[in-house]
């Protein structure tokens, strides 16, 4: 016999009754095409994108979700993706660039071009995407 799971509208139900309320999700467009990869030779022409929370930590689009980084607690033996919790997206971040990009969103310096970068063991290389308006 399967364990019984919780409907959806249940949970909905019981968050709202407990006073509970869902962060603020972002609205997300199409599925963008493939990534365009680029070179980038001086990351210090780069600005971050990205808002911070009120705690200072970079917020990263997940999907419909907002996220950032925490620590773990335990020392990481290799690399691993780290520890995220679910944040209130900002409003700005319902701007489509975001859907390019779940890593960091950079502006070149006096150039209209944004690069999206990301962590991993190898990370991916650099992609062109819009820039947010």
């Amino acid at each position: 016999m399967h364990p019984r799971r919780l409907a959806p509208a249940f949970v909905l139900t019981a968050l709202a009754a407990t006073g509970c309320t869902p962060p603020r999700a972002r609205k997300v467009g199409p599925p963008p095409g493939p990534p365009k990869h680029v070179q980038v030779h001086d990351f210090a022409d780069l600005v971050p994108q990205n808002p911070s929370d009120p705690k200072g930590r970079t917020i990263y689009a997940q999907g419909t979700a907002c996220v950032v980084h925490v620590p773990s607690g335990s020392k990481q033996t290799s690399w691993q993706p780290p520890e995220t919790k679910v944040v209130d997206c900002p409003p700005q971040m319902d701007d489509p660039a975001w859907d390019h990009c779940p890593g960091v969103l950079h502006r070149r310096k006096g150039e209209a071009a944004c690069i999206c970068t990301m962590d991993g063991n190898p990370p991916p290389p650099p992609s062109e995407v819009p820039c947010p308006k």
